[in-house]
């Protein structure tokens, strides 16, 4: 067993020591995600924050080896039966809340620049939601709260929608008030990547200190322009967006691809990740990184399990 990466002292503290149990009563952990690797099985307690790496024969005797069971039980992976994990997280979660002192400082936002979007994906969270934009005064007052929370901090945010450069004024006006107020910060965005051109990129660059952008991809090019339904006539945004990828990437500013993947489309991710470390592989500020879709819009093709999805 190797350890990749160690929990969160705080949260071992609150959960404290599980009781010796045989290994009848025991269950696996309702927070242990398994996820097999080259190397083995990734073993990751999404309560405790810790990421270890079995074999593949650790992995399968993980009960019957009692030096093994001992230390899955001692990390949570492994609880009793009978315990009330959903409930057994929230109480850890309260405790948490009250022995951590209370800061009035403010260093993450989160701004929704727009409710709007230039895609009409079919698996969208906001699908039937009113389509809002954020307004200049708002993005004024957005900028002043910023400058009253953060006491001087360096702050981080996040760009967000909709597709936030939907209604890029707002992000604009934000980052020339902060500027302006001699506030230090940086930023990311969650984006589709179609509106990005270099002049967008440069000042994306220069004012809104955009160290990284999101970029959603859902699969190669016929799987991608059908998933996206952008509202313009183009007739290859999946193009257009891989061009401008490598423009940000050009510019210095990192690129993360989001694979949102369920049962549909799993076969042409692995189509889509080939082409991508083709291109990109030379860049070291881009990473890719799979989520599965959750059921948000009613006609979602799930998989049976976490197991079957990344075994795909």
């Amino acid at each position: 067993m190797e350890i990749i990466k160690r929990p969160i002292p705080a949260v071992l503290t609150v959960l404290g020591t599980q009781p010796d149990m045989k290994p009848e009563r025991c269950k696996e952990s309702v927070f242990s995600i398994h996820v097999p690797c080259k190397d083995g099985i990734l073993l990751y307690h999404s309560l405790t924050g810790e990421l270890l790496l079995l074999t593949t024969a650790e992995y399968t005797g993980r009960i019957s080896d009692p030096a093994l069971y001992n230390e899955l039980v001692k990390r949570f992976y492994l609880v009793d039966g009978r315990t009330d994990e959903v409930k057994l997280c929230n109480q850890t979660k309260k405790i948490l809340k009250a022995i951590k002192p209370q800061s009035k400082i403010v260093k993450n936002y989160t701004i929704f620049t727009t409710t709007d979007c230039n895609a009409r994906c079919y698996y969208c969270f906001e699908m039937g939601q009113r389509r809002i934009k954020m307004s200049e005064k708002t993005a004024g007052d957005v900028a002043d709260y910023i400058s009253r929370s953060c006491d001087k901090e360096k702050v981080s945010i996040r760009w967000f929608g909709g597709e936030p450069l939907f209604n890029i004024r707002p992000i604009d006006i934000i980052s020339d008030r902060l500027h302006k107020s001699g506030i230090s910060f940086e930023s990311h965005i969650v984006t589709n990547g179609y509106l990005f051109d270099q002049e967008i990129i440069r000042r994306a660059k220069s004012k809104w200190m955009l160290k990284y952008a999101i970029v959603t991809l859902d699969g190669t090019e016929k799987t991608y322009n059908t998933t996206k339904a952008y509202i313009y006539k183009d007739q290859n945004p999946f193009r257009r967006v891989l061009d401008n990828i490598e423009d940000l990437l050009r510019a210095g500013i990192g690129v993360i691809i989001n694979l949102n993947m369920d049962a549909d489309n799993a076969g042409d991710l692995d189509l889509l990740i080939e082409e991508l470390a083709k291109r990109y592989r030379n860049y070291p500020d881009f990473s890719v990184r799979c989520a599965l879709l959750e059921e948000y819009a009613g006609n979602i093709h799930h998989f049976a399990s976490q197991e079957t999805a990344f075994n795909t």
